[in-house]
């Protein structure tokens, strides 16, 4: 019964797909075009009188540019000229991390407290161009600062042929790096985990800046903030109103 009511009726509930019709079985005539619709010819011409009112905005070029340092000086590059350099992280010849926290050297080659800016002037005494940036590695996100170095030419050559791979750069900067961190201390200016309160404080002072630690005493918001010993500063009392007596003359 229910097969006879869908052949009798058109009811959209009971259609289970949209019959496709096909033009060719209408008994009437089809029109040459249909009224009141523009051709192909006047839909092209259309579509580019579009085309040409509405062009696409150019994105914005990346203007930021890096400075690298290398056997041929100072060079100012973009990033896509130094993508393809070899990014090297503190944590990869660190003595204190683990394989699975990024170390890629052997543990008796590694180093002790390495920091990116030893690491660019090592590379740089080995020969090659650096290029320093202000990322850290995910396993180690405490030590920021990483190097970019430039192992081969452009052509594919090895700069080195001694330091044709990344391993073999690894190596050869664990191996420079103590000479390097007893002739040269990390400027004040790259960021470091290891910076202690008191340069803080030598800095901010050299800048006119008041000490954090002095700025902690005196708000009473911070813990220990406030009066001496620790107390807490209490609030001064608000002046009572004086009353004023009218006497009637």
């Amino acid at each position: 019964m229910l097969n006879k009511l869908k052949e009798t009726q058109k009811n959209p509930v009971f259609l289970d797909e949209v019959e496709d019709m096909d033009v060719d079985n209408m008994d009437f005539p089809l029109p040459d075009s249909t009224p009141g619709m523009p051709d192909m010819a006047q839909l092209q011409k259309m579509m580019q009188g579009m085309s040409s009112n509405f062009q696409p905005t150019p994105e914005p070029k990346n203007d930021h540019i890096s400075v690298a340092t290398g056997p041929q000086g100072v060079r100012r590059l973009s990033p896509d000229q130094y993508k393809d350099w070899v990014t090297v992280y503190p944590c990869y010849i660190d003595v204190d991390k683990s394989t699975q926290q990024g170390r890629k050297v052997a543990q008796k080659s590694s180093v002790k407290e390495p920091h990116a800016y030893h690491m660019a002037v090592a590379v740089q005494r080995l020969g090659f161009s650096v290029v320093y940036e202000n990322k850290r590695h995910p396993k180690d996100w405490a030590n920021v600062g990483r190097v970019r170095v430039q192992l081969k030419t452009n052509d594919k050559r090895c700069i080195n042929p001694k330091i044709a791979s990344r391993k073999q750069l690894y190596a050869a900067i664990a191996e420079i790096m103590p000479i390097v961190q007893k002739e040269s201390s990390v400027p004040n200016t790259y960021a470091s985990p290891l910076i202690t309160l008191e340069e803080v404080d030598e800095q901010r002072k050299a800048q006119g800046l008041p000490a954090l630690s002095d700025m902690q005493f005196n708000n009473p918001l911070a813990p220990g903030g406030g009066a001496p010993g620790g107390a807490p500063q209490t609030p001064p009392a608000k002046p009572k109103k004086q009353k004023i007596k009218y006497v009637r003359a």
